[in-house]
């Protein structure tokens, strides 16, 4: 259904999909609520839909005016041997930031993996060799309803943006790269 009927093969996915969508209740009126905003996708009553609490870990935090610069040692390619020489991750949080911020020679660089978080004024770069074209594995990956803008990536990783299989509402605009690549994980 998320696919619009036609998922391609989904033998590698073995636990149910569960999607999930940040709203405030407007209203509530018995048994029915009222969300502040439509839903992206049906909800079906087969499904059992859940209501829940949510509880980022940290919200309204930001990094900003920061130059993280990584040894300039050779990227082993999309071998899964990275080092682990990655800049920011921001997890299972909310309304955080990313701002005026360059990483240099990182295997991945930001972890913008919260709900309704911005990165802006960003620069990646590198000098290290490149394993396989590319000089690093994540270039920014991203949660839900986050925003991207103003950044430059002066160098290539294997996924430049990654927007794993159940995120949703996020938006890059007003940036530079080379050779650019989105990254659409189903699983």
């Amino acid at each position: 259904h998320l696919y619009s009927g036609d998922p391609g093969d989904t033998a590698k996915i073995v636990q149910p999909i569960r999607v999930s969508m940040i709203n405030r209740v407007a209203a509530v009126h018995g048994t029915r609520i009222t969300l502040d905003r439509p839903l992206r996708f049906d909800v079906r009553q087969a499904w059992t839909p859940v209501l829940k609490t949510y509880v980022p870990t940290v919200t309204e935090v930001g990094i900003e005016d920061l130059t993280l610069e990584f040894p300039v040692q050779p990227y082993p390619g999309h071998l899964f041997a990275e080092r682990g020489m990655n800049g920011i991750a921001m997890n299972q949080v909310s309304d955080c930031w990313v701002r005026n911020v360059q990483i240099s020679n990182s295997d991945s660089g930001i972890y913008l993996s919260g709900d309704f978080c911005t990165a802006e004024g960003i620069l990646l770069d590198s000098k290290r060799p490149q394993g396989r074209g590319t000089t690093g594995h994540h270039g920014i990956s991203f949660g839900n309803d986050c925003l991207l803008q103003d950044f430059e990536y002066q160098t290539h990783f294997v996924h430049d943006f990654t927007v794993s299989y159940t995120r949703s509402g996020n938006v890059i605009k007003n940036g530079t790269g080379i050779n650019l690549s989105f990254d659409h994980h189903k699983k």
